[in-house]
């Protein structure tokens, strides 16, 4: 209930929906009318009948337009663009972290091969190393 009070458009978004559901109400009472009064034997004037008739129509296209509204909402969720309550901006934070991970692990990488040296570099110094300190034996004897 806390996310309702702090989020005023899924707040709005639920009262539009009970709104809707009142209309619906509205709308099956005035069926029920209209189909109450055709079972008379002594029907309702045309007039009446004609107000009746405008009343259904106009809660139905009401009904219609805010359900379609509801519908385009949710198709909008579902393929995943950004609203209020979706996981569409965590996702994309998610993604630029492990394209900045991916970078840095690359440049790492091309710093490690350039001031660190090779287990052959390593090698061929230590040989070098030996030589020269051979060398230097020889000179020493001579």
């Amino acid at each position: 209930m806390d996310q309702q009070q702090n989020d005023p458009q899924l707040g709005d978004r639920l009262k539009t929906i009970v709104g809707t559901e009142k209309q619906i109400d509205e709308l099956m009472k005035c069926s029920k009318d209209c189909l109450q009064e055709l079972l008379k034997d002594r029907q309702i004037s045309k007039t009446k009948m004609e107000e009746t008739a405008t009343t259904f129509r106009r809660l139905i296209n009401q009904v219609e337009n805010e359900l379609n509204n509801q519908m385009q909402y949710l198709s909008n969720v579902c393929v995943g663009s950004a609203h209020q309550g979706s996981t569409f901006g965590s996702l994309q934070n998610s993604h630029l972290a492990e394209v900045g991970t991916s970078s840095l692990y690359k440049r790492l990488e091309e710093i490690t091969e350039k001031y660190m040296p090779k287990n052959e570099e390593i090698e061929k110094m230590i040989e070098e190393e030996e030589e020269k300190e051979k060398e230097e034996e020889t000179i020493k004897l001579d």
